[in-house]
């Protein structure tokens, strides 16, 4: 956890969190300003469309490669029936969108 207080700047700071040294609100907020418009430039663009070579932070510590739930793992099916077995019982008698209903609420 980051000190707050502390000053960016600061020899206690800088022995403590070396890659955000140096780095306080001001520059963090003009580092992300930055990233959005490269990041908006790069969206105009044939791979900016196609999600190749997406445009590096100028910010330390920050990927800007791999979004989190970008490339989720797929299931089999047989675990999927497994989970949900208990929540619905498909009868004959019961229409698909009922199931989805008690499904999903």
């Amino acid at each position: 956890m980051i000190c707050h207080k502390a000053d960016p700047h600061s020899h206690l700071f800088m022995s403590m969190y070396p890659d955000k040294a140096g780095y306080d609100r001001q520059a963090v907020l003009t580092g992300n300003a930055v990233d959005a418009l490269n990041w908006l430039v790069w969206a105009k663009t044939k791979d900016g469309s196609k999600n190749r070579n997406r445009p590096k932070s100028v910010l330390p510590g920050k990927d800007t490669t791999r979004r989190t739930g970008t490339a989720p793992k797929p299931t089999r099916l047989s675990r999927l029936k497994e989970l949900f077995k208990d929540r619905v019982t498909a009868r004959d008698d019961q229409s698909r969108d009922a199931v989805i209903n008690k499904l999903f609420g």
